[in-house]
């Protein structure tokens, strides 16, 4: 099970809300949560829509066999989900079918699949600014801009102590994260050091790359525990995020939580999020002496490093679990 879904369930739990949550892998959450084949791994199966396919069919079964009914029927994924999820708001006569969009929305020959698929939803939320937008050209149904949260181990006071990494990174080592980039960075920056955190295919590449050309001042912690991932924020003083395209990261929320002034590239529309010279900076295209200037430019201001590390931590708060499930509460229940 997601953790956004697990945390997003928790908190509307709160709010009195009933919640049953479908899931493939992973613990349930409540007895009344539906396991769909336990036993076969679907994150093994490709393509997306075919996983979507097999999931959404024996989900269909399930809830025709126990005759469910729901007020609500919120739909997680991408197309092809929203698209297979209608079946089951069909069986379950839902008021209201909504849908949240965490990947970043595909263009071009895909806007008609999506304007297909969006129809019968009451309401429907995109992770990233400009997927909402995008979204909301392509239907008149309600789209909203919402990412995730943040775990309240996130949050906390901002001490004023030494650090032992001047920047750090999180995020899976996959080409859409552009770990490359980082290096380079670290390469044209000595003397300071540099922490990625997080694992996946193209970690053990970035890793020889690093060796090849000699460059010592990167550290790799591998995948670590949301709690380590928290400590190792604390330990360092700038987030950097050099995406190609992203929703709106929950890793670059979480650094604020923490009190880290953040660089990132425009992987999508962060104008709501970070103010030039007030939480960090955005950083256009991808050439690496851009984001060294932006680096060096907070690292050699330590007022402004510590009233950014102030204004991001206590600006956070409303990115917290708690006010994110509020406000997808209020809407789908408007």
């Amino acid at each position: 099970m997601e953790k956004h879904i697990l945390l997003l369930t928790k908190e509307q739990r709160r709010l009195g809300c009933e919640v049953i949550v479908a899931f493939n892998q992973g613990q349930a959450t409540a007895a009344d949560d539906t396991h769909v084949l336990p036993s076969f791994n679907l994150r093994r199966v490709k393509p997306q829509v075919l996983r979507d396919l097999i999931f959404y069919f024996f989900l269909f079964i399930k809830v025709a066999v126990q005759g469910l009914r729901f007020d609500v029927v919120h739909v997680h994924g991408d197309w092809s989900a929203f698209l297979f999820g209608r079946l089951v708001a069909h069986i379950t006569r839902s008021k209201k079918l909504v849908g949240s969009l965490h990947s970043v929305a595909r263009r071009g020959i895909w806007s008609g699949l999506y304007r297909f698929v969006l129809n019968g939803y009451s309401l429907v939320y995109a992770t990233g600014a400009q997927d909402a937008l995008y979204f909301g050209s392509l239907t008149e149904r309600p789209i909203r801009w919402q990412h995730s949260g943040i775990d309240a181990m996130f949050f906390g006071p901002v001490e004023e102590r030494n650090r032992s990494f001047d920047v750090v990174s999180v995020g899976s080592f996959v080409p859409i994260k552009n770990f490359a980039l980082i290096v380079d960075i670290a390469l044209a920056m000595p003397h300071l050091r540099f922490l990625l955190v997080g694992d996946g295919p193209q970690k053990g590449v970035i890793e020889a790359s690093c060796r090849r050309r000699g460059i010592s001042n990167v550290t790799f912690a591998g995948q670590l525990a949301p709690a380590e991932v928290a400590q190792q924020l604390r330990n360092a003083r700038i987030f950097l995020l050099t995406s190609f395209a992203e929703g709106t990261p929950t890793a670059l929320l979480e650094a604020m939580a923490c009190g880290l002034a953040v660089v990132t590239s425009r992987s999508n529309d962060y104008e709501n999020l970070i103010k030039p010279g007030q939480n960090g900076y955005v950083v256009e295209g991808f050439q690496t002496e851009s984001y060294v200037q932006r680096i060096r430019e907070l690292l050699d201001d330590e007022n402004l490093l510590r009233e950014i590390s102030h204004r991001n931590s206590e600006q956070a708060i409303r990115y917290g679990w708690s006010e994110v499930a509020k406000r997808i509460t209020e809407w789908m229940r408007a």
